[in-house]
């Protein structure tokens, strides 16, 4: 098979190069503040709003199409301002 479809949430990927996870989270659900060293991040939300808070003080309003980028040696965490669902890419640097 050349290609792979994922419908599920969760870890969908993680090699030596790059971990995709897929997160769905009800309005008012959130994901507590943590980092990603020597990872680049990519958040890309289709479904919903949500408010990702850089080291505490830095928002960024997200909502579907959008893509964030920024270094995982940043706190990040999120909230979800409606039913939302989105794809972080964390791709390590070398």
């Amino acid at each position: 098979m050349l290609g792979q479809t994922y419908t599920e949430t969760g870890m969908l990927l993680k090699n030596e190069e790059l971990q995709l996870v897929h997160i769905k989270l009800a309005q008012g659900e959130s994901v507590p503040a943590h980092d990603h060293k020597g990872q680049e991040v990519f958040f890309t939300p289709i479904k919903g709003d949500i408010k990702v808070t850089l080291d505490g003080s830095e928002v960024h309003n997200l909502n579907a199409g959008a893509v964030l980028r920024f270094a995982g040696e940043h706190t990040v965490s999120v909230d979800a301002l409606s039913e939302c669902e989105f794809f972080v890419y964390l791709v390590y640097r070398r």
